[in-house]
């Protein structure tokens, strides 16, 4: 995939100036990947935000896409303000040029990066109480521009952790009852859960919480990239607060007391009023597998091609760093999933098999 021309962004510039209704000018490209280029554009009374996606269809690859962006742009709390849309293109508020959260964790100021997190987990975990109910609106709005949606919202990828099996079936034997654990790891709201709070914890979130995505701006942190939005469980959010940043490139170690401190700031901005942790039940053991499972089907392939001399720099992109975080999050289920024994058993050979480092190295900001 070749990087977006000056021609490129100026038809993106054009496109996005008609739509809105206002002349734009001076684009800079702030993003570019498979699914979407994303721009910077400035109008008469400041700059906006463009993100054209490489198909007008409102799904692109694995359920991401134009939809589930325009969904959730006008549904989860911290992101920018929708401005205008069309079939593949967004015009947006631009939420500034703060560093990212990943800026602070991979900076050398752990007293910012220490501010980031827990301002992070606030907003995230105020964010999920108030998209609560928003969860109707959601559905909604991607059976607008999706009529054909099998899932109206529900998470964009969801037979990841299942061909994961088969993945893993190449290297070492499933246990038997690993099959049926990873049917439920897909819903938001498994049929046989009985716990009225935990039930009532469906909310709309992000999709994808990496710390790329969150800017801090000059108010607190703003939620960026929602081409993931879907309806989920505040565990699917809540494992990315615990490990924290489960399916991230960045994933690795924090303090153990800031850890805590994490968890707790989540914890008290999601349910202030009974102040009683999702992250202690059964979603979140599934939240975790799940993110497990998904990560080892996207990525095992690439970790087994890669070698150790590779030529990449030392660092948290270097094969072995890779290696360690996926085994990380096998260790993890090992550890923290007993209600999925099944999963527990096959993630534990995974780790005998591979005999890859588990103990992830710490942030440089906490370093």
């Amino acid at each position: 995939m070749t990087t977006p021309g000056a021609a490129d962004l100026a038809g993106i510039v054009v496109e996005a100036s008609e739509l809105l209704g206002e002349p734009l000018a001076d684009p800079e490209l702030l993003r570019s990947g498979p699914r979407a280029t994303v721009i910077r554009a400035s109008r008469c009374t400041g700059t906006v935000v463009v993100k054209r996606f490489r198909s007008s269809r409102p799904w692109v690859s694995g359920g991401f896409g134009f939809a589930r962006e325009w969904a959730g742009l006008q549904c989860i709390p911290f992101a920018p303000e929708l401005y205008a849309a069309a079939p593949g293109l967004i015009v947006m508020e631009d939420v500034g040029r703060g560093p990212t959260l990943a800026d602070l964790l991979l900076g050398d100021d752990p007293d910012a990066a220490r501010e980031g997190l827990l301002a992070w987990a606030t907003a995230l975990g105020t964010s999920l109480e108030a998209a609560r109910g928003r969860v109707d609106r959601f559905r909604d709005l991607i059976r607008q521009v999706d009529p054909q949606t099998r899932t109206a919202g529900g998470p964009p990828s969801p037979g990841l952790p299942r061909r994961a099996l088969d993945r893993i079936s190449q290297h070492v034997p499933l246990d038997p009852r690993a099959t049926a654990e990873v049917v439920a790891l897909a819903l938001p709201e498994p049929p046989e859960d009985d716990d009225p709070f935990t039930a009532s914890k469906i909310t709309v979130g992000a999709g994808d919480f990496c710390p790329d995505n969150v800017i801090m701006a000059d108010a607190g942190p703003r939620i960026i990239d929602l081409e993931a939005s879907s309806v989920i469980h505040v565990a699917a959010a809540g494992i990315d607060v615990v490990q924290p940043f489960s399916t991230c490139w960045c994933l690795a170690s924090l303090p153990t007391e800031l850890a805590w401190e994490t968890q707790h700031t989540f914890d008290r901005a999601l349910d202030p009023v009974t102040f009683r942790t999702p992250l202690s039940t059964i979603h979140l053991q599934r939240a975790g597998a799940a993110a497990a499972l998904t990560m080892t089907e996207v990525s095992l392939p690439g970790l087994l091609r890669a070698r150790p001399d590779d030529g990449a720099p030392p660092g948290m992109t270097a094969p072995s760093a890779s290696r360690t975080r996926m085994a990380y999050r096998w260790r993890w289920v090992v550890e923290r999933c007993p209600d999925l024994p099944g999963l527990q058993q096959t993630c534990g050979r995974l780790l005998e098999h591979f005999g890859w480092d588990s103990e992830l190295p710490p942030y440089p900001a906490f370093n």
